[in-house]
Order: structure tokens, then C-alpha cells, then sequence
């Protein structure tokens, strides 16, 4: 049930926004809030949530948002669902880690993503793992970790282009879009490390063509 209802409000919101009508995505994201809340859904919330987040959407639904997951008490999830819900929920904190833009907020952020990702390494969670390094690449950028930054990027869009998922990357925020200019550049300057994955010249073009980054953060 909840994936069918996540399809409709987080992802339907998504749509909304990339087609310029954040009104709606709002809006879309409200209806989630009230029925997750109401039927008490919290993988639901922890979606809705991100994606606001995510979007740079206001909540107006009458609810208060929740509490941050705070780094030094986050909770041990008991299942595998509870599992994706703790994952949703450090995903927004650290994006508001990031969103903070000072020095401490996001070394913290810096050390929470690596934190997600080893922990996600070498396990069957490979969707997940892909969000974890997406959001460390982010988190890199935002901390002036640009070497290591586009080294990750290489690899995770070398990895969605050969999985076709090049939305999953024009979704980011504007500074993940800058550092594939920055590597778009180092490739046609002989700047590219050799140690880096060989990405694929029409991704980065993609990139730094479409149109702007629907996230914010």
C-alpha cells in the first residue's frame, strides 16, 4: 500500500515540479502528509518528507514537520522497511546539514554520509548505496572536497549510464550540476585523473544542458 501511495505523492510531486508547477507539487506532497499521519505510515512521512525537503517545498498541510534525526541518537532500525525509513530520514537531516552552510554543520554532514555509505558497501542494497554516494558527492561539494567530490561523481555516472539512469543525476542540486562542468572541462583540458571512471561525454553534456536541477538541496 505504501509504495502504491508514495508513486502518487512523492513521486507525483516530483513530476509536478519538473514540469514547473510547484503549486501542485505542494500541494501533492500536503495530501501524502495527511494520509501518512492519518493512517499512521511513518515509511510514508519519512518519503513525503525528503522530497520536501529535497524540493525546497513549504509544509502546509497544518502539521508540523519532524524533528531532524540528530547524528549522535539515531535510532537502530528493527526490519527491513524500518531500514529504508531510517535511511529517508538521515537523508533529510544531512541535506539540512548541508542547507545550514557552515563549517561544522557540514563536516558533520560529511562524516555521516561516509559513515551510510561504508556501511552500505558490499551489501545487496545496491539502489541504496547509489543514494548514499549521491548524497556524499553532494555533501563534498558543499565542504570544498572538490577532488574527491568528482572522483565519486565520475564513478556514480559512469555507473547510472550504464544502468540508463541519467534522470537519477539531473535531479541533483546546482552545485552536483557545477561539478560536472568542472569535469566536463578537466576532460577536454587533460585535467582528468586517470585513477577516475571514464563517464561517458553525451552524460556530462546532458548535465550541464537540461534544464535547471528540480532539488534544492
Amino acid at each position: 500500500m505504501v509504495d502504491f501511495k508514495l508513486a502518487r505523492y512523492a513521486a507525483g510531486a516530483r513530476i509536478k515540479a519538473l514540469r514547473g508547477d510547484r503549486s501542485t507539487a505542494a500541494h501533492r506532497l500536503d495530501e501524502g502528509v495527511r494520509i501518512a499521519a492519518t493512517l499512521h505510515l511513518p515509511r510514508l512521512r519519512a518519503a513525503i518528507e525528503n522530497e520536501r525537503v529535497r524540493l525546497g517545498l513549504p509544509l502546509t498541510a497544518g502539521l508540523e514537520p519532524p524533528s531532524p534525526v540528530e547524528y549522535a541518537t539515531r535510532r537502530r532500525p528493527v526490519d527491513g522497511i524500518d531500514t529504508v525509513t531510517a535511511q529517508l530520514e538521515e537523508d533529510t537531516a544531512i541535506r539540512l546539514l548541508v542547507a545550514q552552510d557552515s563549517p561544522e554543520s557540514t563536516r558533520l554532514a560529511c562524516t555521516w554520509a561516509q559513515e551510510s555509505v561504508t556501511m552500505l558497501d558490499g551489501s545487496q542494497r545496491r539502489r541504496a548505496l547509489l543514494q548514499a554516494k549521491r548524497l556524499l558527492i553532494i555533501c563534498l561539494a558543499a565542504a570544498g572536497g572538490t577532488t574527491e567530490a568528482k572522483e565519486l561523481l565520475a564513478a556514480v555516472t559512469a555507473q547510472c549510464a550504464d544502468l540508463d539512469m541519467i534522470r537519477y543525476l539531473l535531479d541533483s542540486p546546482a552545485h552536483l550540476r557545477t561539478l560536472a562542468t568542472d569535469l566536463h572541462d578537466d576532460l577536454f583540458a587533460g585535467r582528468y585523473l586517470p585513477e577516475w571512471a571514464p563517464v561517458p561525454m553525451p552524460v556530462l553534456t546532458d548535465m550541464m544542458t537540461d534544464t535547471a536541477p528540480v532539488d534544492t538541496i
